[in-house]
């Protein structure tokens, strides 16, 4: 009984870490504007309307104004398709200042408002970087096992990180535990379901420490 409490208590938390995990894990922007805004209207585009610059109203979050321009590009930014921004419309976005030193004589800049370049919208829950925070979490069990090949040749990778390393031989350690432990002892199906269970949610646990790293 004490093992099918575990195993459902299991269940229950590897699902339910990676909705807590994506709402406490920062952007990768070092201080980016997280605002709501209505789109006022349509100030220019370029590139056959692949960049579009709006003029938005500020509603809530952190913004430069309460009226700014916003530069969305459907080719950098994510979340959203150019055709789907209409006036009056509300949104949640995040993005950077731009500055006549950042991305002058790459955009236009409207000189009499702050301009934010945006690098995603919010969808209905979450954002397009919590989404892929989501799908990397809720595979990490089954792509961590990669980590007792690539141990081997990532010290000579270009990419090497030190953190990253170490990561990857704890998560072979324990593939290799975990292997050791279901062959080497008779169990019942629920000691087996139990173990796997442990090892998806410390290889979760794992992933998470370098998360931010992977996308």
């Amino acid at each position: 009984m004490k093992v099918r409490i575990a195993i459902i208590t299991l269940i229950i938390v590897i699902v339910a870490l990676p909705l807590f995990v994506v709402q406490i894990i920062p952007t990768d922007s070092p201080e980016p504007y997280v605002f709501k805004s209505r789109i006022i209207e349509k100030l220019d585009e370029t590139l056959g309307g692949t960049l579009q610059y709006l003029l938005v109203e500020y509603f809530e979050g952190n913004a430069p104004a309460s009226e700014f321009v916003v530069a969305i590009s459907s080719s950098y930014g994510r979340g959203f398709s150019n055709a789907d921004l209409e006036e009056n419309e509300e949104l949640w976005m995040q993005g950077s200042l731009m500055t006549p030193d950042v991305y002058f004589g790459e955009h236009y800049l409207f000189f009499d408002r702050p301009q934010i370049y945006v690098r995603q919208i919010k969808g209905e829950v979450f954002w397009p970087d919590q989404i892929t925070e989501l799908r990397i979490l809720w595979a990490s069990p089954t792509t961590s096992l990669s980590a007792a090949i690539f141990v081997w040749v990532f010290p000579f990778s270009e990419e090497f990180q030190r953190e990253a390393f170490l990561i990857l031989i704890t998560k072979t350690i324990l593939i290799c535990a975990t292997i050791y432990f279901l062959i080497s002892y008779k169990k019942k199906p629920w000691h087996i379901a139990l173990t796997i269970l442990a090892y998806a949610f410390l290889a979760m646990i794992l992933t998470v420490l370098v998360l931010t790293d992977l996308y």
